[in-house]
């Protein structure tokens, strides 16, 4: 039903299943066919080295951690319960600093640097489906920052509904009984926006948001 680590041990990427035995294999599958196509492997693994080495060579350590992040979304799955889930938010208000570069390379630990991350546009409901499709691999939604100034609470609510690490119940409108939903996931969400949200989030609200605050980690890159 989704990408990452599997019940049985092994761990889906792209169109194949890789096994702890090595006798991996391919599927098919139309519900994640979206995601199937951003992490087949393109390029090559030199190349994507010697990006990582100038950025070293750059001091540009901020963007390495991001590269840490993307290999980091698939060990949460070993973090205690309740700790499995969590969001990093690169935030600043200057352009040309790096954020969408940071997220770039995130991405590219598992797919298309560029087109593996969601559009702001899209719901939340869609969001945390996706979630749930990508598993251990991390959720990634560039440039939200006009997501966040058309609703203030969005994004504290965002936070902690991904960190709960599995999506919303819903109903079935003509039965009494819930729709089965076995979208779960263990990993790291990753925004970029121009606006910080902490200090928002901490802020003169009518509460607090304290309990999202600790299921946050936010980085201002700077020129």
């Amino acid at each position: 039903p989704n990408f990452g680590w599997q019940d049985t041990g092994g761990f889906a990427l792209g169109d194949t299943m890789y096994q702890p035995d090595g006798r991996d294999y391919t599927f098919v599958s139309q519900r994640l066919v979206n995601i199937v196509n951003l992490t087949k492997p393109k390029g090559d693994l030199e190349t994507w080295r010697q990006i990582m080495h100038m950025m070293a060579a750059k001091q540009m350590w901020g963007h390495m951690t991001a590269i840490g992040i993307g290999f980091g979304s698939a060990l949460m799955d070993m973090a205690p319960a309740g700790a499995k889930a969590m969001t990093w938010h690169f935030a600043s208000k200057e352009s040309g600093v790096g954020k969408s570069l940071a997220l770039g390379v995130c991405n590219s630990v598992w797919g298309h640097p560029l087109n593996y991350a969601v559009v702001p546009a899209t719901s939340e409901r869609t969001m945390l489906q996706r979630a749930g499709f990508l598993g251990s691999l991390p959720l990634a939604l560039d440039e939200i920052t006009t997501k966040m100034n058309a609703d203030k609470e969005w994004g504290p609510n965002h936070i902690f509904d991904y960190s709960q690490g599995g999506h919303k119940l819903k109903g079935s409108g003509s039965a009494n009984a819930e729709l089965r939903d076995d979208l779960k996931w263990a990993g790291f969400c990753v925004m970029t926006a121009n606006t910080p949200i902490f200090e928002s989030m901490m802020g003169a609200r009518d509460t607090t948001s304290n309990g999202e605050a600790y299921r946050l980690l936010e980085w201002r890159p700077e020129s």
